[in-house]
């Protein structure tokens, strides 16, 4: 072998295991999320379908999650006009 294939075929290698960690960290990290949005999603159904009202509802979510933002500031946008 020469002395540049001794170089590039060690380096090659290393960098598809470099990659292949890479993805599959990436892949453990969004199966994570995808657990942890599917039980947020199913926590969030289950509060808004036993809401008595859309506005008990749209606060059945944490503060920052909330998914009635949209709606909340469109209703404080149109009240102070």
């Amino acid at each position: 072998m020469s002395l540049s294939t001794e170089l590039i075929v060690p380096a090659a290698l290393w960098t598809l295991v470099a990659f292949s960690v890479t993805t599959w960290t990436i892949i453990l990290i969004k199966a994570v999320q995808h657990v942890r949005l599917g039980r947020h999603n199913r926590q969030f159904t289950q509060s808004f379908w036993h809401a008595p009202n859309l506005q008990a509802a749209c606060r059945s979510g944490t503060a920052a999650t909330r998914p009635c933002r949209a709606l909340e500031r469109r209703r404080a946008a149109s009240a102070a006009r």
